[in-house]
């Protein structure tokens, strides 16, 4: 059962946002999900409670470091294909065990020095693991000179950029309503980049 784990040691990437939108991505395309929420304050499980019946199951369960691959089995028991791990930020237990377990990880964040300077830390840990991975810059601006000074910031750090998300009202409406973009508006252009960045993933799961 393929992992994607979602990680950065800095709040306020985005990581929530892009894991649900994630896993929302992939249910919607009739792959059975489930989503960890190793986040004390819960926000990716109430996410998936908030899907309703009309909406493909996603299904979330709560976790703790200590108890992480045990919830991940049950999680392939219960038929789920495809798990998605969201960690909360400033916890180093969160971080390496969502690495440890993960086929694939996910690092967002904004596209300012800053934010930038914090992900090293944490793209370090993950080629120290020998994991696969790459950076998604989140909350963009189009057409600004902070896009193309981060590219060059992520690659210097030696993952590969999986996609850039554009700061965009929709992220925040799908979210409210237990959704992804894709499934909130499928022609939006946050949907597009939501596809890109997935299939990116799903290019690092098979590989």
């Amino acid at each position: 059962m393929p992992t994607i784990a979602v990680v950065t040691r800095k709040g306020g990437s985005g990581k929530t946002t892009i894991s649900t939108a994630i896993a929302g991505y992939l249910a919607a395309g009739d792959v059975p999900t489930g989503i960890l929420d190793l986040d004390p304050q819960g926000s990716a499980s109430a996410w998936a409670a908030a899907r309703g019946d009309e909406r493909a199951k996603v299904l979330g369960v709560r976790s703790r470091p200590a108890t992480l691959r045990e919830d991940l089995r049950r999680m392939g028991a219960s038929g789920v294909a495809v798990t998605v791990v969201d960690t909360p930020p400033h916890s180093d237990a969160a971080l390496a065990g969502a690495i440890e377990v993960a086929d694939v990880i996910v690092l967002p964040s904004l596209p300012s020095a800053f934010d930038l300077h914090a992900l090293s830390s944490a793209v370090g840990s993950v080629k120290a693991a020998g994991r696969r991975g790459g950076v998604v810059l989140n909350c963009a601006i189009p057409n600004t000179i902070a896009i193309a000074e981060a590219k060059v910031a992520v690659a210097e750090m030696g993952l590969p950029l999986l996609g850039v998300l554009h700061r965009r009202m929709v992220w925040q409406y799908a979210a409210a309503r237990g959704l992804s973009p894709a499934e909130l508006d499928s022609r939006s252009e946050a949907t597009a980049e939501l596809n890109a960045l997935c299939g990116a993933i799903l290019n690092l799961i098979e590989s």
